[in-house]
């Protein structure tokens, strides 16, 4: 076995060809830890609530229902996408919710969705050059914080969830996850890919926006884009990362 990596790895694979590997960089797992971004304890959110702004939206609106599709955006580009999944879920989430902070071209008509959509890449740069890009250590990916804090700066109400020690509290951010798909709300979760299939040591920032049939939907996820819930929260752990990378997801509300 290799060196243990953390990268975010590029999802990489192209609309039109979305099985194709695109590298990816690896650090020494001691060098990464020890270096990695922490949340000051001041502001951290280890064990959130069974997700409000879920239960509010639903309560409020009770015939809202799961996503059957979602346009996730996709960093599939050799050599430059390698580590900025987590800018692809930020320009997910910002196109879900319906914002276009920097004025891009919408040339992208998805069949799927009939509507048109950023191309991947200029999203991507664009969340990039507003100093919102990878802030692990050595480029190896983008925190949770980072994408809480990309999505909060255009206004999006968001909150980032990890477990505690040993994991505690997993089972609330789990709840609140069930409960954002109920309610047709996508959330970007950090997964490790090898428990799915896909490279090991390697974290994945894809969108979970749909749990139907004991299969957990993932957007921006080639290597298996529907996972059985038990694998899902096995890859969903990320147990060979510390304190903070765990069960992590980032809850959004316009």
């Amino acid at each position: 076995m290799g060196n243990p990596v953390t990268s975010d790895v590029a999802n990489t694979a192209a609309r039109n060809a979305r099985n194709k590997k695109v590298s990816h960089t690896s650090a020494t797992y001691k060098d990464w830890v020890q270096t990695a971004p922490q949340e000051s304890s001041a502001n951290q959110h280890a064990v959130p609530p069974a997700a409000p702004a879920a239960q509010t939206l639903l309560a409020a609106a009770p015939t809202l229902a799961q996503l059957s599709y979602i346009h996730a955006y996709i960093n599939y580009r050799p050599k430059v996408d390698w580590n900025t999944c987590g800018q692809a879920a930020m320009g997910t989430l910002l196109d879900f919710h319906n914002l276009d902070p920097y004025q891009l071209a919408r040339t992208n008509i998805d069949g799927q969705d009939n509507k048109s959509h950023w191309v991947d890449g200029d999203i991507i740069d664009a969340l990039k050059n507003d100093g919102l890009d990878a802030d692990n250590p050595f480029g190896l990916g983008t925190t949770v914080f980072r994408v809480r804090d990309g999505l909060r700066k255009w206004g999006l109400r968001a909150d980032a969830a990890y477990s505690g020690f040993l994991f505690q509290g997993w089972q609330n951010i789990w709840d609140s996850l069930q409960q954002y798909m109920a309610a047709g709300i996508p959330v970007p979760v950090l997964i490790h890919l090898g428990d799915i299939g896909g490279p090991m040591f390697t974290a994945h920032w894809p969108i979970a926006y749909r749990i139907d049939g004991g299969m957990v939907y993932l957007g921006n996820c080639s290597w298996a884009p529907q996972v059985p819930v038990d694998r899902f929260l096995v890859a969903w752990q990320c147990r060979f990362l510390p304190y903070t990378y765990n069960h992590c997801g980032v809850f959004t509300q316009a």
